[in-house]
């Protein structure tokens, strides 16, 4: 980020943060309403500094244990091998308090739960949110809004190669556009108390998890074992899997059934006959991502071979990749 932007980001960070203090700088600061379905921003809002530029973050609220709020810290606050990235969701502001109060009935003070209060970008779409309004409108996505997903797991893992974090859990519901269609990816450095996804199919009463595992995963399941560690295979099976969830317009139905653990192979096999019969799409672009939801995790592209393929294809990749976000005029 450049000088200018970080100071208005910061400026704004700073001012927001002051809200509950009575500062008299947020006068310019306005609060609005935000919907998400997603399960980090069910409770979140719209931060408006009012100065110009004007700028927006997103203010999410979430209770969290002591200890999962300090391991993700140090994941943020790793001195010199600081993440930083384009393309990976990472907070601009963290806060982290005790809510104090007193009981009603023996007046002695209170402490609530810890609540994480944190600043994001103004990212405020999904790419699930935009596959149902194109089934809606059933409007296929162009293939250059699917090259720049594919561009931005790409390089989004890249930049996570060698930490002890990963993703997470890839899946439409976690690839965030912004209004003039530039995408973020979720990862267990966007939000504290991020679990990988195979450790959540494990327990789907608590999770109740619907992501996008490989094939492979199942055996491990069922098992109840962690012998795969949800390898890196795993996690390019599910870059290609997100794409053709998109290009498709009706993800994996019917391929995954985590409460009894089984995986449709018939039904995937089906999943990847429709993507490769699509006339939306050229040969080449469906032919990478149907390797990389190839069966055989030894058939598929690793991590470095993906972006040995897509980098020298960047420059034209993003000169047209920004989605095309319907919006309505903001008011403020």
């Amino acid at each position: 980020m450049g000088g200018v932007g970080k100071r208005v980001v910061d400026n704004l960070i700073n001012i927001t943060f002051d809200i509950q203090m009575g500062n008299s700088e947020s006068k310019n600061i306005e609060e609005q309403a935000f919907s998400s379905s997603h399960p980090y921003f069910k409770d979140a809002k719209v931060i408006v500094n009012k100065t110009q530029p004007i700028t927006r973050s997103i203010q999410s609220s979430y209770k969290i244990q002591d200890a999962q709020y300090d391991q993700w810290h140090k994941l943020l606050d790793s001195g010199p091998t600081k993440l930083t990235s384009e393309y990976i969701l990472l907070p601009e502001k963290t806060n982290y308090k005790h809510d104090q109060g007193l009981c009603g009935n023996t007046g002695t003070l209170t402490v609530t739960s810890p609540l994480s209060q944190n600043l994001y970008p103004y990212y405020p779409h999904t790419l699930e949110k935009l596959i149902r309004e194109r089934q809606d409108s059933q409007t296929l996505f162009k293939e250059s809004e699917l090259w720049y997903v594919l561009f931005a797991l790409a390089a989004a893992k890249r930049d996570l190669k060698g930490r002890s974090a990963k993703f997470g859990d890839i899946k439409p519901e976690n690839i965030f556009i912004s209004d003039d269609g530039r995408v973020k990816v979720a990862s267990q450095y966007s939000w504290p108390g991020e679990l990988p996804s195979f450790e959540r199919a494990t327990d789907m009463e608590r999770y109740n998890y619907n992501g996008l595992l490989a094939p492979e995963d199942f055996s491990e399941l069922q098992r109840g074992s962690l012998e795969n560690d949800h390898n890196t295979q795993s996690e390019i099976f599910a870059i290609g899997a997100t794409v053709i969830s998109a290009g498709i317009l009706s993800g994996f139905e019917g391929v995954y059934n985590y409460k009894n653990k089984t995986f449709n192979t018939q039904a995937f096999r089906e999943v990847r006959r429709k993507w490769a019969n699509s006339e939306r799409y050229s040969p080449i672009f469906k032919s990478i991502v149907l390797n990389l939801v190839d069966s055989n995790p030894g058939e598929r592209l690793t991590e470095d071979e993906l972006w040995q393929f897509i980098s020298p294809y960047s420059s034209s990749i993003l000169d047209k990749s920004q989605f095309v976000i319907e919006t309505a005029p903001k008011k403020v």
